[in-house]
């Protein structure tokens, strides 16, 4: 009726449910490393949650939609594998919840990396960046950021949604392998600034395509570069 159960390197095929649990009280239910057909709520109790948490490699061919269930991955590199639709958490510190491949995945919710140390968002890294150092994103995202210091950022290949405004007159900042996408404005703005370097970047899908320099540090007009800058095509350049 209540207390913990642990199922470890099980492998069942039932038509009715693999699992089927009555919530009469308050449980964890734990999985690991385990194939199940069916996970089943029978609600008895109005009021009380199930728990399930996957630890390790898990398969599900169907969940419970009841939702007195509630999905849980325990660590890091934990995953199940199900349809997709239903609300998977994860309590692991610094993890995020994807789904990609079929699977539900606890995986590194960290954005950006300077040397040995991540974070969480790319304006942390901005704000805690030396100048001239590289910020490296680890991930895809979606945020837009202020720059006013001299470094570089370095997209890896990662999609990024949203602008990156440039600004300061001592300020020399490049950007480069990103793949912006999906934005609502430019990509990269600059204003009053000392130079700014975009190498091997695409935008695509965006209100407003490519950069828009505006002024140089002295306040002159320098133009703005709106269009497509294709991935390879070498290095966009304004000083």
């Amino acid at each position: 009726y209540s207390g913990a159960v642990v199922l470890e390197n099980v492998k069942i095929d039932a038509a009715v449910a693999a699992v089927l649990n009555s919530n009469y009280g308050e449980k964890t239910i734990t999985i690991k490393d385990s194939k199940l057909s069916i996970l089943g709520t029978w609600t008895r109790n109005n009021t009380i949650k199930t728990t399930y948490v996957f630890e390790g490699a898990n398969t599900v061919g169907t969940l419970s939609a009841s939702e007195y269930a509630k999905y849980v991955l325990a660590a890091e590199g934990a995953t199940l594998t199900a349809p997709e639709g239903a609300t998977v958490t994860t309590d692991a510190e610094n993890c995020k919840v994807v789904y990609e491949d079929g699977a539900y995945k606890a995986v590194d919710a960290h954005v950006a990396q300077i040397g040995e140390t991540k974070y969480m968002t790319l304006a942390d890294a901005i704000a805690a960046a030396q100048g001239g150092e590289t910020i490296t994103l680890l991930a895809d995202i979606t945020e837009d950021v202020t720059v006013n210091k001299s470094l570089t950022i370095d997209g890896a290949g990662k999609y990024y949604t949203g602008n990156i405004s440039v600004e300061g007159s001592t300020v020399a900042v490049t950007v480069k392998n990103v793949k912006f996408v999906n934005g609502t404005g430019y990509a990269v703005t600059t204003n009053r600034i000392k130079s700014i370097t975009v190498e091997n970047c695409t935008v695509t899908d965006s209100a407003v395509m490519g950069f828009n320099v505006n002024e140089d540090a002295n306040g002159d007009k320098i133009g703005g570069l709106v269009g497509y800058m294709n991935s390879g095509a070498g290095a966009l350049t304004g000083n």
